[in-house]
């Protein structure tokens, strides 16, 4: 209650946030030695997704985690699912909308919120995760004993269909601009940041984080754009903005390889490197384990131009490279 109060309180007087430290549902939780960190060496099987790093094509349904009657207390939750969501779009799974209340239920959110990690473990290991039709909520008529009501035994068989079909996994990422420039090419980020206080038309950091949200894309230099749960949904976060524990999702279907088959016919053509035209030019070589990324800084090294000459490289579309993933 004492935590509502003081969300009144801010509401009225945003300025206050600089005084008063409110928890929108983040614990707090430091790097876990088993974590995968974004750059070195992980068993994650992850493809660069946006090679601008740019996700606002692919943003979900605006969906609030507080009602009339309720905080939920559940930004964890619905930051994540957002990522989710989004990659799912992006790699052609098709247009989900999860259920928030069944992941908030399940990983345990407390009055106090919940861990990241939690989460995380909740979505990928033990309960999965169904759409929203299949255990809904309407945020405006919800108290807390509804929202977080008992799961019924046959939803929760449903989740954890989830869990048979789909692979999901993460690396946690430095937060430095250029590290969370180059991770944005593979999924949204799932972070968290001191929530929220609005100067100059950017928000800004005046503490110690107390929630968590998406990192969809960035202007360089000026400003990062971050999904919310929250009206203004997307948001300007100034360039300086502390990010706290970044982290890159991947999903995948469960067995999904590189189309061997495809890759080992281009071979035989006489090609040795792709390249993407309608994704920024981006080149990748193939090879008998499927595709290798080539950054641009190995581009000279490798000599693409004089591969282009010898008809090595080949410009194919956006859907015939995802036909090569599957």
């Amino acid at each position: 209650m004492f935590n509502n109060f003081k969300k009144l309180i801010i509401d009225k007087f945003p300025y206050l946030q600089r005084y008063i430290r409110y928890n929108y549902g983040l614990l707090l939780e430091g790097l876990k030695e088993e974590d995968f960190v974004f750059g070195g060496l992980s068993g994650l099987s992850k493809k660069i997704l946006q090679s601008d790093g740019q996700w606002t094509d692919y943003l979900p349904a605006d969906e609030r985690q507080s009602g009339r009657a309720i905080e939920s207390m559940a930004c964890t939750c619905f930051s994540l699912l957002n990522v989710i969501e989004m990659i799912a779009k992006r790699k052609g799974y098709g247009d989900w909308n999860k259920s928030d209340r069944f992941t908030a239920k399940l990983s345990g959110t407390s009055r106090n919120g919940n861990l990241q990690s939690r989460v995380l473990d909740s979505v990928r290991k033990k309960h999965g995760s169904v759409d929203e039709e299949v255990w809904a909520s309407n945020i405006d008529t919800f108290n807390w004993s509804q929202f977080y009501a008992s799961i019924p035994a046959e939803v929760q068989d449903k989740g954890k269909t989830f869990i048979n079909d789909f692979e999901l996994g993460y690396e946690a990422v430095w937060s430095t601009p250029n590290a969370l420039k180059e991770a944005l090419k593979y999924s949204p980020l799932y972070i968290a940041g001191f929530a929220w206080s609005n100067s100059g038309g950017l928000y800004r950091s005046y503490g110690s984080p107390n929630h968590a949200f998406t990192l969809v894309g960035y202007v360089d230099g000026q400003y990062w754009l971050a999904y919310d749960s929250y009206n203004p949904f997307l948001k300007k976060l100034a360039w300086d903005y502390k990010i706290y524990y970044p982290k890159v999702i991947t999903l995948n279907r469960v067995g999904e390889k590189f189309n061997m088959g495809e890759i080992a016919n281009l071979i035989r053509r006489g090609f040795q490197y792709i390249i993407l035209p309608q994704k920024a030019g981006e080149i990748f070589e193939l090879s008998s384990e499927g595709l290798k990324y080539i950054s641009p800084d190995d581009w000279n090294t490798l000599a693409v131009q004089t591969s282009a000459e010898q008809k090595k490289l080949i410009g194919i579309s956006n859907e015939f490279y995802y036909k090569l993933l599957n």
